[in-house]
């Protein structure tokens, strides 16, 4: 079990890129640049984290691609879980 935020957003991340398809490079820069980010994020800004994470996703996943739409609910799930988990936080 990944105790810290930022593991969680960065696994969270990893599963996201896994399940863009292998030829859409770009997509694959814009998670990789989110996990560069997230590295470089100061600890008491994890939390708004999210919300960058939404802005490219709802900017470059927007089509009504299945796999747009996986990453969606991946995203929605995600959040859920991690605010429930850090809610007292």
């Amino acid at each position: 079990m990944i105790d810290n935020k930022r593991g969680e957003i960065y696994i969270f991340l990893l599963s996201v890129e896994k399940a863009i398809p292998t030829e859409n490079e770009n997509s694959r820069v814009i998670i990789e640049n989110l996990k560069d980010s997230l590295g470089h994020a100061a600890p008491e800004i994890l939390d708004l984290f999210w919300k960058k994470i939404f802005n490219h996703l709802s900017t470059h996943f927007n089509d009504s691609l299945d796999w747009h739409e996986k990453i969606c609910d991946m995203y929605n799930e995600a959040y859920k879980t991690y605010v429930e988990k850090y809610k007292n936080n």
